[in-house]
């Protein structure tokens, strides 16, 4: 078989088994020569048949010669060089124009393949309608066209390509290929079959903006390859072009073929074949040799992929896990985080040891707010010094660190994420910063910024060893953590705004002498200076500190009693919603009895909403002993510590008021005689003791209800509260008895005795005055009958008793 031209015996031949095998009348061969797709020549076999059209060959190039003026017809377009059913005559656009009008035809059209290329097309037509071909004729005319021009002659170089193909397949190899491998192979296939101008193998992925594989011979410029792949890969899939002007033009080509096929969900592969000039270069038989090709590849290529995927997809899933892991330590750390240095310690330290990563870092502001400060580090290959360059970052928007990735991420306020900083860094010519990345295996690197008060505060940068390590999920991921640290550093300056004033208040409060204690509005005691926990016998703060005062009462029983009233004293300062002032002796246990003045403060908001609630307790003990004391002096002898005249005067009055009918009311006065010769001869220290010894025997005496007092000198009051005058008498006589015994005086014996005049009122008498006024008379009376005696006032002169 000639490569330019068929054999005429094996048309003849061909079309005498068609003809007899096939329910057709008429067959027609088109025939391509010197590769200029123009048709030579045609003939015509007639069966025996009585309503055959007969054309000889001659009548036949007339036909073609009327009905074409440049005597050669094209062929129809390269598309259609496959074999199909011919439907009607007439009712398809590209039905043979030779027998069009002639006959109603149906049939049959057959491409004619060998030595790799497209020699011409077999048009078969039958005449009846009713025997029009039918699939099944058409497989066994293609089998009948194969038997004797077998389409596809399996040249060296194809077979040594399939035998090559065979073995790289094997499954045994398929652990040791990769996609780049095999679609190499497939380039040089291509390129070795069909020689053409141009080749090219694309394969894209889930999600990829750019092709995973992309090989392309013959380009004259570098972009182009980049341009094609994007061109290929907004194509529609599947994809067969025998001609596609758009890449065609793109890649300077006369004719490009391509073919795009799916390789697995996601993945789609693309050849592409290109001649340059008039050749017409086979394109039917390119698409063919790109079919048989990918036919054998995509089976190990897709289990290459799925068995990359899988493992893609579990190394993702194990560093997204550690990054959970990671995340969820992080998250607990915050809750508990106390101090900005050590939250950014631990938050390295976890993102490093449980999240997989090579590197973590914060970066802050400085003071000034002009540099970005390394806070905090932590890394596997921990490097022994750092660079300035990695220790700093300038904010100066004329420093050369405005180009990096951190300063640029600080600035917008967006996250950076570069999945291969160390070829980010070479090509923004930045060399010594991608040499230092690259030795410490920062190669994917994402930069988070940090927020404090709502202003950007600084950066959290993660780096990994690998490239293309963040995807949306990752990225999303430790844009949350960033997100959480920024909240805890909000919560922190507030904590720390908090603890501050708490602090100044705490110190204010204990300068303060008085107790104090701030409630929240839930009645929980937040503060206690050192006064109110001595006042009510608080301990450490962990037995009252945030708790009411009834959850203080159960923890602390032992002085559930002291902080009873203040149960009482909260209820009702908040109802009334006003100050409460109230005076209570406590207590404490193991402390001396307490007068506090307690005053409860309620605060409240404009809209009336509780705010807190103070309380105040002021100490009133010793101002209260104080006043005592004063009060008692002003009642009491200073010398004796008796009664004085006022405190037995009014006393005596409000008996005088008060007493139950029946009971005698009177009022006596001592005076001792021989105490001006024991003052002027001992002197008046010792009558001061004489006069307190005096006092200590009368009260010996005297006892309740009557009443003992010092009127001045010498002379003392009695106030008599008597059921009959007789007890009188005999207080008296008891009195004068004991004060004759001798006393002991600074070592000297003293002798004196005491005179008493009584009065005793009427019973409606109320005067003191003119009472003491008889008592007196009745004491001078005594005087001038000798003294050591007593005497009652009766009637308008005083009686003697018996002395």
């Amino acid at each position: 078989m000639s490569p330019s031209r068929l054999p005429l015996k094996t048309l003849r031949t061909l079309s005498k088994e068609l003809l007899s095998a096939l329910p057709c009348d008429i067959l027609l061969f088109e025939e391509i020569q010197r590769a200029k797709g123009m048709m030579k020549g045609g003939f015509v076999d007639e069966a025996p048949h009585e309503r055959i059209i007969s054309l000889s060959c001659q009548e036949l190039l007339r036909t073609i010669r009327t009905t074409f003026p440049s005597s050669l017809r094209p062929l129809p377009e390269l598309g259609l060089f496959r074999p199909r059913l011919i439907s009607r005559v007439g009712d398809h656009p590209l039905d043979p124009p030779l027998v069009l009008g002639r006959a109603k035809l149906s049939g049959l059209s057959l491409p004619v393949v060998s030595g790799e290329k497209i020699r011409g097309l077999f048009t078969l037509l039958s005449c009846q309608e009713s025997a029009a071909p039918t699939p099944a004729h058409l497989r066994r005319a293609q089998r009948l066209l194969e038997a004797l021009i077998p389409p596809f002659p399996a040249s060296d170089d194809e077979g040594r390509l399939c035998r090559e193909l065979d073995r790289l397949v094997s499954v045994a190899d398929l652990s040791r290929l990769t996609p780049d491998h095999l679609s190499l192979r497939i380039l040089r296939g291509l390129s070795r079959l069909l020689s053409p101008e141009m080749a090219g193998v694309y394969l894209f992925g889930p999600e990829s903006s750019t092709p995973l594989v992309a090989h392309l011979t013959g380009a004259r410029s570098r972009t182009l390859k980049r341009t094609l792949g994007e061109e290929l890969q907004r194509q529609a899939v599947p994809l067969k072009v025998l001609n596609s002007r758009r890449i065609a033009g793109l890649a300077e080509l006369s004719r490009a073929s391509l073919l795009k096929r799916p390789i697995l969900p996601g993945y789609e592969m693309v050849l592409l074949a290109g001649h340059r000039g008039s050749s017409l270069g086979s394109p039917d038989m390119a698409l063919s040799v790109m079919e048989r090709l990918l036919d054998r590849m995509v089976p190990p290529l897709a289990a290459i992929l799925a068995l990359r995927d899988r493992d893609r997809l579990t190394v993702r899933y194990q560093q997204v896990s550690l990054l959970y892991q990671a995340q969820t330590s992080v998250h607990r750390m915050l809750e508990d985080a106390t101090d900005e240095p050590r939250l950014f310690e631990e938050l390295c330290r976890l993102l490093v040891t449980k999240g997989g990563i090579v590197n973590a870092a914060v970066y802050t502001l400085d003071p000034s707010g002009t540099t970005l400060e390394l806070r905090s580090v932590s890394d596997r290959n921990m490097p022994s010094t750092f660079l300035p360059m990695v220790r700093t970052f300038s904010l100066d928007p004329s420093h050369k660190d405005r180009e990096t990735l951190t300063i640029r991420t600080f600035r917008s306020r967006r996250k950076g994420i570069q999945n291969n900083l160390v070829a980010w860094y070479r090509k923004k010519g930045m060399v010594e910063r991608a040499d230092y990345y690259e030795q410490h295996q920062w190669i994917s690197v994402g930069v988070f910024p940090l927020f404090r008060g709502g202003k950007p505060y600084g950066i959290l940068g993660v780096a990994t060893h690998q490239k293309n390590f963040y995807d949306n999920h990752t990225a999303e991921l430790l844009e949350h953590t960033a997100a959480a640290v920024s909240r805890t550093l909000d919560s922190l300056v507030s904590l720390q705004e908090r603890a501050a004033a708490e602090e100044r208040l705490a110190s204010l409060v204990a300068t303060i002498p008085q107790g104090v204690v701030f409630e929240d509005p839930e009645g929980r005691w937040l503060l206690a200076n050192a006064r109110a926990r001595e006042f009510f016998g608080l301990g450490a703060p962990e037995r009252w500190q945030g708790r009411t005062v009834r959850e203080i009462q159960k923890l602390c029983p032992e002085i559930s009693g002291l902080l009873a009233p203040l149960v009482r004293m909260d209820a009702e300062a908040w109802r009334w919603e006003r100050p409460l002032s109230e005076s209570l002796t406590l207590t404490p246990p193991g402390k001396d009895e307490r007068v506090l003045t307690v005053e409860m403060i309620p605060l409240t908001a404009e809209n009336g909403v509780r705010r807190a609630l103070i309380l105040s307790a002021t100490d009133m003990t010793e101002q209260k002993k104080a006043e005592a004391i004063i009060a008692h002096m002003a009642f009491h002898d200073s010398l004796t510590d008796l009664p004085n005249r006022r405190l037995l005067t009014d006393t005596a009055v409000e008996r005088l008021r008060s007493s139950p009918p029946g009971r005698k009311i009177g009022l006596g006065i001592l005076d001792l005689d021989g105490f001006k010769e024991v003052n002027d001869r001992l002197g008046h220290q010792a009558g001061d003791h004489l006069l307190e010894a005096v006092a200590g025997r009368l009260l010996e005496i005297v006892s309740s209800p009557h009443l003992l007092a010092r009127l001045g000198g010498d002379e003392f009051g009695l106030l008599l509260d008597c059921q009959d005058v007789s007890e009188a008498e005999g207080l008296f006589s008891r009195m004068i008895d004991r004060l004759r015994l001798h006393f002991d005086i600074e070592g000297h014996t003293v002798t004196i005795s005491a005179s008493i005049g009584a009065a005793f009122a009427l019973s409606d008498e109320t005067d003191i005055k003119n009472l003491l006024r008889k008592a007196d008379l009745s004491l001078y009376s005594v005087k001038q009958n000798g003294k050591n005696g007593w005497q009652i006032f009766s009637g308008e002169s005083p009686f003697s008793p018996l002395s």
